[in-house]
């Protein structure tokens, strides 16, 4: 039989650990675990935290999907004014507006619409 210092850093090496034990505590993780999953599945929406969403907003009373969500920002913008275009663009001029979007950091429409907004300033009209 190995005796070991008192004064060893590392301890017993793992192969002489008893399996028992390291399939007790498995088992102990995987209860706690279940139990956390348990718990945030009762909540509404995405349970990550309690009464957060996972972005660490509150929730709302009544959660709404995205699509529904996403539904009511274009019908706000569509009350407003803004109309929807939908355009088909050769793959040098989309990878071009991709650069352009990437390099001002946002995203197409914008720059689509800066673009636009500047060429109608150049026009004396």
């Amino acid at each position: 039989m190995t005796t070991y210092k008192t004064n060893d850093l590392f301890g017993i090496p793992d192969e002489l650990n008893k399996p028992a034990t390291t399939a007790k505590q498995h088992k102990s993780v995987k209860a706690s675990t279940a139990s956390v999953v348990d718990s945030t599945a009762r909540l509404p929406g995405q349970g990550f935290l309690p009464g957060l969403s996972r972005r660490g907003r509150p929730r709302l009373a009544k959660p709404i999907s995205a699509v529904e969500r996403t539904a009511e920002h274009r019908r706000k913008r569509i009350a407003k004014g803004a109309k929807r275009v939908e355009i088909i663009l050769d793959k040098d001029v989309s990878q071009a507006l991709d650069r352009l979007a990437d390099h001002h950091q946002e995203p197409r429409s914008d720059v689509i619409a800066t673009l636009i907004r500047k060429a109608a300033l150049r026009l004396k009209v």
